[in-house]
């Protein structure tokens, strides 16, 4: 009987370690792309402000979707929003955005705000080529418009260049990491703070039962359901997102506070009693060992 409880005791230790790994390595990766996700929005969030409505070039829009977002994303990484750098990000677009409506006379300002883009974009080692090809659009741009100047007529739609064509902006598609979509909120009608005191009250290493009901095609004529032993493994805030696994540390589901406030009320989440829990695995392991004895 030693025996068999230690081997027992040394499994479960094992298992428990490598369980702890793993959970640990999920939570740095969910919390990692939630930071992606969180600062993608904050790039898209400033760069609308700045830009949503407003007819602009198509260089100038490719540089900000395809290279600035990205200097500006770094920047809130290593710096955050409430930095020097940050702002500095912000005013050389916007100098850029003014000089669009009115360059005339302005061949300095436009040279020093060329210059500290191509340094912006070269410190985060973007493409040269990609970085020639978005800056010499830009160039070409304020080129044309001198001429235009010069003459004091207007291009017509006709004999725009590909770089000189002329957008409203409504929504920009930068190409950073992370998903700016926000997940669904649930009706607030149906939880109430009773329900969320709930959510609130789980902690990490709680354990529930997650209920799913399979539909008719999986399982025959009549649905059934499925009930799965989950742990809280951590929660990610911003922005309160939980995170469930199972006992080999393997992530089973990911839910918004609100979610799990619903699916506790609606009883698709069930929170077990730890002593509960403890009570039927030391049921569980002395029927085997009694099993074990017999044998």
């Amino acid at each position: 009987l030693t025996s068999l409880l230690s081997n027992f005791m040394k499994k479960i230790d094992k298992n428990t370690r490598r369980a702890s790994v793993l959970e640990q390595r999920l939570l740095e990766q969910v919390a990692a792309n939630e930071q992606n996700n969180q600062t993608h929005r904050e790039v898209n969030a400033a760069l609308a402000k700045l830009m949503a409505g407003k007819k602009l070039p198509r260089s100038v829009i490719d540089l900000v979707e395809q290279a600035w977002c990205k200097v500006m994303f770094l920047t809130i990484m290593r710096n955050g929003k409430s930095s020097v750098q940050w702002q500095d990000n912000l005013k050389i677009i916007e100098k850029l955005l003014d000089l669009v409506e009115d360059s005339e006379g302005k061949i300095q300002e436009i040279d020093g705000v060329l210059t500290s883009i191509r340094q912006s974009l070269e410190n985060i080692a973007i493409d040269p080529y990609q970085l020639g090809v978005l800056v010499g659009g830009i160039e070409q741009f304020f080129e044309d418009q001198a001429d235009a100047n010069k003459t004091a007529e207007s291009a017509t739609p006709e004999q725009l260049k590909p770089a000189q064509e002329q957008v409203v902006v409504e929504e920009l598609a930068t190409q950073l990491p992370g998903n700016i979509k926000t997940e669904e909120v649930p009706d607030l009608k149906t939880i109430d703070e009773k329900d969320l005191l709930h959510a609130d009250n789980l902690t990490r290493g709680s354990w529930v039962d997650l209920v799913e009901e399979l539909p008719p095609q999986v399982v025959g004529a009549e649905a059934k359901f499925t009930k799965e032993r989950c742990k809280l493994a951590g929660i990610i805030n911003p922005p309160g997102k939980y995170i469930f696994v199972n006992r080999h540390g393997a992530k089973v589901s990911e839910k918004s506070r609100f979610q799990v406030a619903l699916d506790i009320k609606n009883k698709i989440i069930v929170v077990r009693d730890k002593n509960d829990i403890f009570d039927r695995a030391l049921d569980r392991v002395l029927s085997d060992i009694r099993d074990r004895k017999s044998v």
